[in-house]
């Protein structure tokens, strides 16, 4: 939401000067990066203190995070060059998040859902990039090769349309 919000947020701004539209989109995805790694620094004090052992695995954490914030930077560059030509975008992110959010499995796993639903959990796809994290975080396994591929195309597709829609709308961004 603070990215989609952010080229209507900082409109004056750049009416006064001349910097490109995108950087506030990508300011928003970079500060909610930085707060993702000072939350990850408990969760290592935490684990070393309660006997949780972290496995090699653990380091393959940024080749699972960088395409996730490609997949998030290319939305919010769309939802931000949306929210300016359609201001209701960004009072629709609110609710389309949440139901974002029960429909991926973060605070549950995937194997609680019988097998029948599982298949149409991973239409979501973030679906893959949580489970992916799950695998290395909490589990301390390798990264499926399927599921990499399919976060690393993911991640493409959505900074390049993303990307296309910012660049052909950025004349039409100042507000």
């Amino acid at each position: 939401i603070i990215g989609a919000n952010s080229i209507i947020q900082n409109g004056a701004l750049l009416k006064k000067v001349k910097v490109p539209a995108s950087l506030f989109p990508v300011a928003s995805v970079c500060s909610v990066l930085v707060n993702f790694i000072l939350a990850l620094i408990p969760y290592i004090l935490i684990g070393v203190l309660m006997g949780l052992q972290f496995t090699k695995w653990f380091l393959f954490l940024p080749v699972v995070l960088i395409p996730f914030l490609g997949f998030t930077l290319g939305l919010v560059l769309l939802a931000a060059c949306l929210n300016v030509r359609f201001q209701d975008i960004g009072h629709m992110l609110d609710s389309l998040l949440t139901m974002c959010f029960y429909a991926t499995p973060i605070i549950y796993p995937v194997s609680v859902l019988p097998e029948r639903y599982q298949s149409i959990l991973f239409l979501n796809p973030i679906v893959h990039y949580v489970s992916q994290m799950r695998h290395v975080l909490f589990d301390g396994v390798a990264p499926e090769l399927t599921s990499m591929v399919i976060i690393y195309v993911l991640a493409l597709v959505s900074l390049l349309v993303g990307g296309v829609v910012f660049a052909w709308n950025r004349d039409q961004l100042i507000y």
